[in-house]
C-alpha cells in the first residue's frame, strides 16, 4: 500500500531506432499524506476499524474514504468515547453544536449526516433517526447579486491569462457588460481581440 506501481513496456518513441529503449512509466498510488486510505489507520476504536471497512468498501476514491473517516472521528473526539454508544439525542446535540457554536458550512453539515447515517444505521443496523430528516442547511450565497465596477476590475486584474477572460463588450446603456468564466473555444480568438482594444 502506499507507493508505486510500475507498469512496463512502454516505448521511448526517438527519431533514431538505435536510441530508442524501453522505460517504466509510474502510476501513482497514494493519497498523499492528507488524504490516505483510512484502512491504515491506527483506530481508537473497533467500531472505526470496521467504518474504515465499511468505507472501502462503499468507496474507490481514498480521498472520498479520508473524509468521510474523518467525520466520524470529528465525532468520537468531541465526546470523548467510542461512537458505536452514542445515540440520537448526543448527535443532535452535535449538530446544533457545530452549527450554532462553530459556525459549520452547509455542504459540511451534510456530510457529517451522511456520515452518521453510514455508521448509525447501515453500519451499527439502528433504525432510521428522526434527528436526520430534521436538520435542513441550506448554502449560504458568498456573492453578491451584482458586482460594482471596481470590484469586476479587481477581479479581472487577478486573472493573470486572458485566455481566462471573456471579452469585454458595451452594453445597451455604454457601460461594460463583464462575466467571468471561461470561453468556449470558438470565441478564443476572438477574446484576444477584444481584450486587446
Amino acid at each position: 500500500m502506499g507507493g508505486r506501481l510500475r507498469q512496463c513496456g512502454s516505448m521511448d518513441n526517438s527519431k533514431n531506432p538505435q536510441d530508442r529503449t524501453h522505460h517504466h512509466a509510474t502510476i501513482n498510488t497514494r493519497a498523499g499524506e492528507r488524504h490516505r486510505d483510512p484502512l491504515l489507520y491506527t483506530h481508537p476504536y473497533d467500531s472505526m476499524r470496521r467504518f474504515a471497512e465499511l468505507l472501502a468498501l462503499r468507496h474507490d476514491s481514498p480521498r472520498t474514504r479520508h473524509s468521510y473517516y474523518r467525520a466520524m472521528r470529528l465525532v468520537h473526539e468531541h465526546f470523548k468515547a467510542d461512537p458505536a454508544t452514542l445515540g440520537e439525542d448526543q448527535f443532535r446535540d452535535y449538530i446544533l453544536h457545530v452549527k450554532t457554536r462553530k459556525a459549520w458550512r452547509p455542504k459540511t453539515i451534510r456530510q457529517t449526516v451522511a456520515c452518521a447515517r453510514l455508521f448509525f444505521v447501515e453500519m451499527l443496523g439502528h433504525q432510521e433517526w428522526k434527528v436526520f430528516s430534521q436538520i435542513r442547511t441550506r448554502d449560504h450565497d458568498d456573492l453578491p447579486a451584482v458586482l460594482t465596477r471596481e470590484q469586476v476590475t479587481r477581479l479581472l486584474d487577478a486573472i493573470r491569462l486572458r485566455r481566462y477572460r471573456t471579452p469585454i463588450s458595451r452594453g445597451p446603456r455604454g457601460g461594460a457588460e463583464t462575466a467571468c468564466r471561461r470561453q468556449p473555444e470558438g470565441q478564443h480568438r476572438r477574446g484576444k481581440a477584444a481584450l486587446a482594444t
